[in-house]
């Protein structure tokens, strides 16, 4: 007989107005490359962080961007990383061009999106690339509480 192997997950509390994440499924997200709302807030004030909001244009002409990022189409984002020079980059987003080394997040209507990019983005080299887990959706449900 083959013994029986038990995992214990961390759990996603659902609750009426909406989701939210347990603290130790926060913690393991971190280590991920994923953040949450409360990390979005703190990059928004650092001038040295870029949230690139990779929805469609329709999508965005739909609800607007992220607050405090850049937009480019989840089809784009590597072609312009990698292909558009320093001067095009800051002329198009009025931001200079992130490096490898840059802390860059992703974000998306629900993070599925971003969350597909980002490893695409860490085999290109980006060290620092990160997917904002919940994305718009999350964003949109954190703003109505407040």
């Amino acid at each position: 007989m083959v013994p029986l192997k038990f995992y214990f997950l961390p759990v996603l509390c659902i609750c009426s107005s909406g989701f939210t994440f347990s603290n130790e499924l926060k913690n393991n997200a971190k280590s991920n490359n994923l953040l949450y709302y409360e990390d979005i807030l703190e990059a928004q004030k650092d001038k040295t962080i870029l949230i690139i909001d990779i929805r469609e244009d329709s999508e965005i002409r739909e609800t607007g961007k992220l607050p405090g990022s850049i937009h480019i189409p989840m089809g784009k984002v590597i072609n312009v990383l990698t292909e558009c020079s320093n001067e095009e980059f800051e002329k198009q987003y009025n931001r200079t061009k992130p490096t490898f080394d840059t802390k860059i997040i992703l974000s998306c209507l629900k993070g599925l999106r971003s969350g597909k990019l980002l490893p695409k983005m860490l085999q290109l080299g980006f060290r620092n690339m990160f997917s904002y887990a919940g994305g718009w959706m999350d964003w949109v449900q954190h703003q109505k509480q407040n």
